[in-house]
């Protein structure tokens, strides 16, 4: 082969998303013996080869903030030359405000210009970015869909989240239940540990009464495994070996979006059935205990099922909880939302 000729001991041989290649034997032969550089990409962030071969891995940093903002306005100054000079996409605080909705996401900042261009501008130029920003930070989740599953001269965010999924060793498997229960937990917030949630049994759980009982009877280790999964195809990633995974919100937010209405029900009902158990089901003489390990440890989580269920749509009564579950919860809610008082 060429690239074995003495003359191309430099060359550079390219190969780009090395893990569409599923079957191991076809990646490993997929890269030349003879090649003596080779430059592939991965969204598995430890993916570790077979090939015996010395190896200096690239991480492809977050874009800084002014970047993410100098592609907007490439992409803003390409799409239209005739786009109103009026219009708020000329606004350096409107473009930070879309860049922060989509949260530095770089494909996502982009193909929101798009959108706006092509879509929300047809109904106000001026506002198109504004009425963006407002509609992802919306309840209307129809909307934020439409935004999701839009492509225009790029594939949809929706389409880039799907082929992660895909890859997954069984995409409809329990590393995708679990990826659909963490992005309803609460998973953000420092002083929170999500993985307690899996981890801290107290109570059996009925397999009667929660569907997903195979994933929340799994044991520590089971638990710990889905998680590989999931950061093997670049769903979660522990920047930090001191803190749990962490996760982009648009794939959450892309999560949500792809358990459709009766999973999105199902997943917070069992959250909150769960997270209330601590308490409900604790004696009179633990109740104190209880109290304390619900508020450490499970109350963030109630709440933020609370804003998944107002961001789409989705009452109370549509859980079905049993009634001292849905005591606690209420409760919660009046603390997320004083106005609900």
């Amino acid at each position: 082969m060429w690239l074995g000729e003495p003359e191309n001991d430099r060359a550079l041989f390219l190969l780009d998303d090395l893990d569409g290649i599923r079957d191991l034997e076809l990646r490993e032969a997929a890269i030349p013996c003879e090649a003596k550089n080779v430059l592939f990409t991965t969204r598995n962030p430890v993916f570790h080869g077979t090939n015996a071969r010395s190896r200096h891995p690239v991480r492809i940093a977050a874009m800084p903030l002014d970047d993410v903002i100098m592609l907007m306005e490439d992409v803003r100054d390409n799409e239209r030359d005739d786009f109103d000079q009026d219009a708020d996409l000329h606004r350096r605080d409107t473009l930070l405000s879309i860049a922060g909705a989509v949260h530095g996401h770089p494909l996502a900042a982009a193909n929101a210009i798009r959108y706006i261009i092509h879509i929300l501008s047809l109904a106000d130029e001026k506002s198109a970015g504004r009425d963006f920003v407002t509609m992802f930070e919306s309840p209307d989740f129809i909307a934020r869909r439409h935004f999701l599953d839009f492509k225009h001269d790029a594939s949809s965010i929706l389409e880039n989240f799907l082929v992660s999924k895909n890859r997954l060793p069984d995409p409809k498997g329990l590393s995708w239940t679990l990826m659909k229960f963490l992005s309803v937990l609460e998973t953000e917030e420092e002083t929170v540990d999500y993985r307690d949630f899996f981890f801290t049994k107290t109570f059996e759980l009925d397999p009667k009464d929660y569907p997903d009982h195979a994933l929340l009877a799994a044991s520590k280790h089971e638990i710990l495994q889905l998680l590989s999964e999931i950061q093997s195809v670049s769903f979660g990633e522990r920047l930090d070996t001191s803190r749990p995974f962490q996760f982009h919100p648009l794939w959450l937010e892309c999560t949500r979006h792809a358990m459709h209405s009766a999973g999105r029900v199902q997943v917070i009902s069992q959250i909150l059935k769960i997270c209330t158990q601590v308490v409900t089901e604790a004696a009179p003489e633990d109740q104190v205990a209880a109290q304390k390990t619900f508020q450490e440890k499970f109350s963030p989580h109630v709440r933020h099922c609370l804003k998944i269920c107002k961001s789409f749509k989705i009452e109370l009564e549509d859980l079905k909880l049993p009634l001292h579950s849905l005591v606690i919860v209420k409760s919660e809610e009046v603390l997320e939302d004083p106005r609900l008082d």
